[in-house]
């Protein structure tokens, strides 16, 4: 019994000390507002269209707008805002077309220097990531 009881103790500090956290919104408010972006991977139910988003590309503002331009062709604002309290980050291009599909409150699964990738609540195949230009 005191081996079951240790054992089970040992898990659940080795359990606890392997969590990371999932807050990244610090980390993706300085990353996604430095430099440029692309989308570099997008995934909508089971259909990968990223190359529709080819040649897109994406400024993140610290007032929370972003700008899009395309090569030749401006593309409508949106606005981007991020959520402390449940790592969400929300994109809205309002009625423009195919930035239309980013359109979400997405959760961040991941942030680094370079990339932000992020995840349709509920559709865990619906996936967006976006990658540094420069």
């Amino acid at each position: 019994m005191k081996r079951l009881v240790l054992f089970l103790a040992v898990l659940l500090v080795a359990s606890f000390g392997g969590c990371t956290s999932n807050n990244n919104n610090d980390d993706l408010v300085d990353t996604i507002t430095t430099g440029t972006w692309r989308v570099s991977y997008f995934i909508e139910n089971n259909d990968e269209d990223t190359s529709l988003f080819y040649g897109y590309v994406f400024t993140f503002k610290t007032d929370g707008t972003v700008s899009v331009t395309r090569p030749n062709l401006p593309v409508a604002p949106g606005i981007w805002n991020e959520h402390d309290n449940d790592n969400r980050f929300e994109l809205d291009f309002g009625q423009s077309g195919l930035l239309e599909r980013l359109n979400e409150d997405w959760v961040v699964l991941e942030v680094d220097d370079n990339t932000v990738l992020l995840n349709e609540p509920g559709r865990p195949l619906n996936q967006c990531e976006f990658s540094r230009i420069y």
